[in-house]
């Protein structure tokens, strides 16, 4: 006590804050259907921001994937609490298409795999805690009828 005591006061300072912490953050997405289009993943950290357009998440679009499944792997990623969501983008378009009444016609997924047929999910309802070197999540995506 007294050395901390005698460093603060000759001007000398402990750091504020220690370096964030991450981790690999690996995403199996299951359930692809085609090879055609394109996933679209998105990674939020706020609920306020949770599937709202045009918010603060991390988003990444991959083109290159294979029926079936697709491994992706987001190295040195801060620990925290999260909510993802990603959707297959058959025609490439950019966006999730949904039919007349709202109800989207491409497959979709969130984390927890929560129940997302008649209501959107929650972020607390698709929350990870991620505070480990790895954390491995598998993501199946399903078409509306299939929730």
């Amino acid at each position: 006590m007294n050395a901390l005591l005698f460093a603060v006061l000759l001007g000398f300072s402990l750091p504020s804050s220690l370096p964030e912490a991450s981790g690999n953050l690996i995403l199996q997405i299951e359930n692809i259907s085609s090879d055609h289009g394109a996933l679209m993943v998105a990674v939020f950290a706020r609920p306020d921001d949770f599937l709202k357009e045009g918010r603060e998440c991390w988003r990444k679009r991959i083109e290159t994937f294979t029926q079936g499944g697709h491994r992706m792997e987001i190295a040195d990623f801060p620990h925290g609490q999260y909510a993802i969501a990603v959707y297959h983008d058959v025609n490439g378009n950019g966006k999730l298409d949904k039919n007349l009444v709202g109800i989207p016609s491409e497959p979709y997924a969130f984390s927890n795999n929560p129940r997302a047929k008649w209501k959107r999910p929650n972020f607390l309802d698709s929350r990870v805690h991620f505070h480990t070197p790895r954390l491995e999540l598998v993501l199946e995506l399903l078409k509306w009828k299939e929730y």
